[in-house]
């Protein structure tokens, strides 16, 4: 139990994370993306802290992976859509890297 406590501060960092992020950018998609880490922590938690008295708190296991492949989904679908920054991308001349110094 003792080696899950950096993987619990860690979960509890990156939720509060992006959450904060979530709402002051008004991004759905990352709001959607940190309700997933959340509910997949959610599930995981009583297995990292009970699972080895009560064995049936293993099953918790299949709706955190639920939450996983939705995170995963959701990430391949805004990305396969594109955002309005990446399409008008323009990439930078040889010149302008060249002049700049940069190899």
């Amino acid at each position: 139990m003792d080696r899950n406590v950096p993987l619990l501060a860690v979960g509890a960092s990156e939720i509060y994370l992006m959450w904060r992020e979530a709402g002051r950018t008004g991004d759905p998609a990352f709001r959607f993306l940190s309700d997933a880490v959340a509910a997949s922590f959610t599930c995981y938690l009583p297995v990292i802290l009970f699972a080895c008295k009560i064995p049936q708190f293993g099953l918790l296991v299949i709706p955190e992976t639920v939450a996983s492949l939705a995170m995963a989904a959701g990430v391949c679908r805004d990305f396969f859509r594109g955002t309005p920054d990446l399409v008008d991308f323009e990439p930078v001349s040889e010149a302008a890297v060249s002049q700049a110094g940069v190899e």
